[in-house]
């Protein structure tokens, strides 16, 4: 008898598990609530409760539930961690602490609760703390983006600018895109280093890595080709905008002229459906002047890229 209810228990937490893979949360916490009715005493129905509550963002309704669930099973790491987001859920940031620092003293390799308890230092302004705990979150996986993401801005509270330029170019190569991306370029562009820009595309904001040339050379680097492919792309599948190429060479009008050209020539030659005409070249022998709020830098060898409306 005991084993049969053991393998009913595990196949009703798969179900569970589908509810809240599929985002179906309404109907989890139904069934949720009728498998609390038919055995409250149960743990992991008051902790599937609070999920489901959670993600149907009624945080205080799922506290209630997750507390029980810790009760009845103190134990269980995950109850714990999923315990603490409540509490942040409802702003209590020191209990939030607690479940996580006590997740881990239960699963030491629990990766979210540390990476968690490192999002709570960062808030409360502890940045050796949250550091601490990037960077063990990084040991256990890699490139994990949120650890690599805060451990940037955990250097910057720190006030460590070149360890901080380094983070930020390292979450910048391995995750390129979207808001995140788009966030650590402006970042990166706030320490006065310009290795990634977010340029107005068409309709859409993207973050490029600098165009790369050999030196006193219109030759692309490897690395120089990666923004113009992305710009290829962009330009194949929208032709309802031109490209406004400008490039920048100090005291070489004549180099910045031979870059320009390489560029529209590498761009249109990959991606031939990419009309010449739409691309539209300036260059000056002079440095780029960029402005950054109060501050102001200077790019002796640079490239930017604007909107052209056809």
């Amino acid at each position: 008898m005991a084993a049969i209810l053991m393998v009913t228990t595990s196949f009703t937490h798969q179900e569970m598990k589908e509810y809240l893979k599929k985002k179906e949360y309404k109907q989890g916490l139904i069934r949720a609530r009728r498998d609390l009715e038919k055995d409250p005493k149960e743990p992991a129905n008051h902790y599937f409760a609070g999920r489901f509550l959670l993600a149907l963002d009624r945080p205080e309704e799922a506290l209630a539930y997750l507390k029980r669930a810790v009760s009845l099973a103190p134990e269980v790491a995950d109850y714990h961690f999923w315990l603490g987001i409540a509490y942040w859920a409802v702003r209590d940031f020191d209990q939030e602490r607690l479940q996580y620092i006590e997740a881990l003293r239960i699963d030491s390799s629990h990766i979210l609760a540390r990476l968690y308890l490192g999002h709570n230092y960062l808030d409360a302004g502890e940045w050796k703390k949250a550091l601490a705990m990037y960077d063990r979150v990084l040991q256990m996986k890699e490139l994990h983006p949120e650890a690599l993401y805060n451990r940037a801005m955990a250097l910057r509270g720190l006030g460590r600018i070149e360890e901080e330029i380094k983070a930020w170019r390292k979450f910048l190569r391995h995750y390129p895109k979207g808001k995140w991306a788009l966030r650590a370029a402006e970042k990166l562009n706030e320490r006065g280093d310009f290795s990634f820009r977010n340029h107005l595309i068409g309709r859409k904001r993207v973050t490029l890595p600098r165009v790369e040339f050999e030196a006193d050379s219109d030759r692309l680097t490897s690395r120089g080709k990666i923004p113009l492919k992305m710009l290829g792309r962009i330009l194949a599948q929208d032709k309802g905008f031109g490209l406004h190429v400008i490039v920048y060479s100090y005291g070489n009008a004549e180099l910045a002229r031979k870059r320009a050209l390489r560029i529209k020539k590498y761009i249109i030659s990959n991606y031939p459906e990419v009309a010449p005409d739409r691309l539209i070249l300036s260059w000056f022998g002079e440095a780029e002047v960029i402005q950054k709020g109060e501050k102001t830098y200077v790019e002796k060898d640079s490239c930017k890229f604007l909107t052209a409306v056809r």
